[in-house]
């Protein structure tokens, strides 16, 4: 009888070691994975963009990248910014780790007002299950002149049909 009571807690001391043990592994997992990205996980420098583009063209974008390393996943905001704010289709990407040149063209929107913008980026990475980190980016400003919708627009001036016109793009803005 008294060696059955002695297995009983023999158990229950081996139950209960495993338990802190493990528990003491998870919580320096979590501390660990809290401290990470011990250094920004991209960098993006040279950043360079056209002086004028026409509202409707591709702007061409020029930059260097280093993404020192892997992670889970990533998305990408674009948007055009001046006195209003010009969101593009957000983009999933995940780069592999390493450097590189890359030479880009993105879309403007036809209906882009004649003035200074910057092409933003908010570049967002899963790091690890319960880090996100946010790299922000901006294009030196550039100016859209007037061309696509715009051109069509002035060309109407005086027939009567720019009141028409404007209403159509007031009401998708």
């Amino acid at each position: 009888m008294r060696k059955l009571i002695y297995t009983q807690h023999g158990w229950f001391r081996i139950l209960a070691f495993v338990i802190f043990f493990t528990s003491g592994l998870l919580i320096v997992l979590l501390i660990f994975w809290s401290l990470q990205p011990f250094r920004p996980v991209l960098d993006i420098t040279n950043m360079k963009v056209q002086d004028k583009i026409v509202a409707g063209e591709p702007v061409l974008l020029e930059y260097d990248y280093c993404k020192h390393q892997d992670t889970l996943s990533g998305s990408i905001t674009r948007y055009f910014k001046d006195t209003v704010i010009v969101y593009l289709p957000n983009i999933q990407s995940n780069v592999q780790k390493g450097c590189g040149h890359v030479i880009q063209q993105i879309d403007t929107p036809k209906n882009m007002s004649p003035d200074k913008y910057t092409l933003n980026f908010e570049i967002s990475y899963k790091i690890n299950p319960i880090v996100d980190k946010t790299y922000y980016f901006k294009t030196p400003k550039f100016q859209v002149i007037k061309g696509g919708i715009w051109s069509n627009i002035l060309a109407t001036a005086g027939s009567g049909m720019e009141q028409r016109v404007l209403l159509v793009i007031h009401k998708y803005d």
